[in-house]
C-alpha cells in the first residue's frame, strides 16, 4: 500500500490506487504510517526509504544536523542525524547528495539524502554498529 494525497478533493497515490475516497484517505495514511514505524523497529538490513528535514544555519545555508521522518512528518531517529558535505555527481554535475549517518531507534544507518532531488534518503544498516 502507498500513501496518498489529496488534492481537489481526489486522492492520488503514486501507483494508482482506485477506490480511495478523500474521506479515508487520512486514516488510510496513518495506518500505512502505523505499519511502516513497525517495520522500522525490526531493524530491516536494507531498503529504508524516510525523508530528511534540517534546519537552516543563521547564515541561510542547511545545517549539518537533521532529523529523519515518514512522510506524514513522525521523527523516528534517535539522537544526532549528521549530513555530510555535498558530492557532486552525474553529468555536469548539476545534482547533488550528501552523506547520512542517524540512528534508528537506536540502529545505526547510513545511506544518502538526495538533496538536490528532494527531502528524501536511502539507507541501511550499517556494518560497523
Amino acid at each position: 500500500m502507498d500513501y496518498g494525497f489529496k488534492h481537489d478533493d481526489k486522492v492520488f497515490t503514486p501507483n494508482a490506487t482506485t477506490g480511495v475516497d478523500a474521506q479515508t484517505s487520512d486514516e488510510r495514511n496513518k495506518e500505512i504510517e502505523r505499519r511502516e514505524i513497525e517495520w522500522l523497529r525490526t531493524s530491516p538490513e536494507r531498503g529504508v526509504f524516510l525523508y530528511v528535514s534540517h534546519p537552516k544555519g543563521l547564515d541561510g545555508f542547511s545545517t549539518r544536523v537533521a532529523n529523519i521522518h515518514t512522510w506524514l512528518g513522525t521523527v523516528v531517529s534517535t539522537g544526532p542525524t549528521l549530513l555530510g558535505p555535498k558530492a557532486y555527481v552525474g553529468f555536469g554535475h548539476n545534482s547533488y547528495r550528501r552523506s547520512v549517518d542517524c540512528r534508528i531507534f537506536g540502529v545505526r544507518y547510513v545511506g544518502w539524502y538526495y538533496e538536490s532531488s528532494g527531502d528524501y534518503c536511502r539507507l541501511r544498516k550499517a556494518k560497523r554498529q
